[in-house]
């Protein structure tokens, strides 16, 4: 069978004329490059035609592609202007992780475990073994005062309001102003370790081996209210429930308006260390050694991330990569879409005990090697 052409409509466009001009709107070429997963495939998609070669340099191309790979970075995106800028940055970035390519700084100067930082501005703040806080210049890498008050280990910290709050295995949580760098205020009630704090509004909410969790106003120092737990190890909110881990291996929904308690969600099989929310997920790290993803609405477990050889300790979030630190002293970096492990890291000789986001590829790590590591993926 053979087939030919008998008539041509004059009103086609000519076979040497761009038809691609006359059928699809640049929204419906910018949605099509949206889905593509490779930077490079959209230069590629850009030499089909002389009208798709402006889709390289198409910024609302770029800032679609920038909120799909990189959501965090995109809502915190200063300036449409710099979406292909930042692209690139962040591709170089997530290369860097996948081959293991990073600058380490090391911060040594501390004789005693480090239980827990937090970051303020250029200031780094750790939590020692010793009841001592040691502030550091993270541009010089120097410390620059320690703060004495407590009279044992310092558990978490937490920023509010330009002032510090730290919580200790002595039964206390004390406010520091960060201008004058004094102790401003002693909040007193819990009759065990505190091992965790978050702030809600103005007011503190704090987690103890009591078996309780405390509600305290900011402004005034007063305790609001206490919800019965078991031996609280971490603790987060969202959308005005309290989600708390315990030692008996289970997570604790509260309405923090009523104080009832909602929701309990089973599936560890040791003590929850620490959690977080990511994109309508609840994620949650345990002595058990795994990780677990669960649906913040149904309670389902939709993953569970297998890996490191001891249990977790702290995790965190950057950019729909999940960054843990564990006992068996490594650091492992996953892409939360796919579950897959990018990297493991293995400069700390003991376990780590706290993890937190400086910059876009840029994060900080401390250990009871008595050492804070600050990884540069960017560089």
């Amino acid at each position: 069978m053979s087939l030919a052409i008998t008539s041509v409509n004059s009103n086609l466009p000519r076979q040497d004329s761009d038809v691609i001009d006359h059928l699809l709107p640049m929204d419906i070429l910018r949605l099509i490059c949206s889905f593509l997963d490779d930077p490079k495939d959209v230069v590629h998609f850009g030499l089909a035609s002389k009208r798709l070669s402006i889709l390289p340099s198409d910024t609302q191309l770029w800032n679609l592609l920038l909120h799909k790979h990189f959501p965090d970075s995109y809502a915190k995106l200063k300036s449409k202007e710099e979406g292909l800028t930042l692209y690139k940055r962040l591709t170089h970035i997530e290369n860097n992780i996948k081959a293991g390519k990073y600058r380490l700084q090391t911060l040594d100067e501390h004789q005693v475990w480090i239980n827990c930082i937090t970051v303020l501005d250029s200031k780094l703040f750790s939590g020692l073994t010793n009841s001592r806080i040691k502030i550091w210049d993270l541009n010089t890498g120097k410390a620059v005062q320690i703060l004495h008050g407590h009279q044992g280990w310092i558990n978490c910290m937490a920023i509010w309001n330009r002032k510090l709050l730290s919580s200790s295995d002595d039964c206390t949580i004390k406010i520091w102003d960060l201008n004058t760098r004094q102790k401003f205020q002693t909040l007193k009630g819990h009759q065990n370790w505190i091992k965790c704090m978050t702030i809600w509004g103005s007011k503190l909410i704090s987690g103890s081996d009591d078996d309780a969790i405390k509600i305290w106003d900011l402004n005034t120092g007063q305790e609001l209210q206490t919800l019965k737990g078991y031996r609280i190890r971490c603790i987060r909110i969202w959308d005005n429930k309290l989600i708390a881990g315990s030692d008996d291996h289970t997570i604790k929904f509260w309405d923090l308006n009523s104080g009832q308690e909602l929701q309990t969600l089973n599936g560890h099989q040791g003590g929850i260390t620490c959690i977080t929310i990511w994109d309508g997920k609840l994620i949650s790290g345990s002595d058990d050694g795994t990780i677990k993803i669960w649906d913040l609405n149904s309670g389902r477990i939709l993953q569970t991330l297998n890996g490191h050889q001891d249990g977790i300790t702290c995790i965190t979030i950057w950019d729909g990569k999940l960054i843990s630190g564990s006992d068996d002293g490594t650091i492992k970096i996953w892409n939360l879409n796919t579950g897959r492990e990018l990297q493991t890291l293995i400069e700390h000789e003991k376990t780590i005990s706290d993890l937190k986001i400086l910059d876009p590829g840029k994060f900080v790590s401390s250990s009871f090697d008595g050492t804070i590591k600050i990884w540069d993926f960017d560089s």
